[in-house]
């Protein structure tokens, strides 16, 4: 019975550490930051928005970020280097290549009101 319960504090112990080594060195959705700002401009009638995805994910760089986009519409292009549409209804950020730490990456559509993008998946290399 000694014997059980020392393993079980063990095992208690040991995933303790791990947690606490994913929530300093991890990234939660939280951590992909989308702002979204109305700019002056307007194409054809709907109002131009600018989205700045910043990853504030701690030593963490993200790659293969995708949003949720399903009825995502815009009446100018979206630059296809930096969002792609897929047909699950998803969109690929940066054609999946890394957001580093802190850095940003700015897009713009336009429509009659802003779109809320929230983080699908994501793959993360920490250091």
């Amino acid at each position: 019975m000694a014997v059980h319960i020392v393993k079980c504090i063990f095992i208690f112990f040991f995933l303790g550490l791990i947690a606490k080594g994913n929530e300093e060195s991890g990234c939660r959705k939280e951590d992909i930051d989308i702002q979204q700002v109305r700019s002056t401009k307007t194409v054809k009638g709907n109002p131009v928005w600018e989205v700045i995805i910043t990853n504030k994910c701690v030593s963490c760089r993200l790659e293969n970020l995708r949003l949720g986009c399903r009825n995502l519409r815009s009446t100018e292009v979206i630059d296809p280097s930096k969002l792609v549409k897929s047909d699950d209804g998803g969109c690929l950020v940066n054609f999946g290549q890394p957001l580093f730490e802190n850095s940003k990456l700015t897009f713009t559509y336009a429509w009659m009101t802003m779109y809320p993008f929230k983080p699908l998946d994501y793959e993360v290399e920490c250091a």
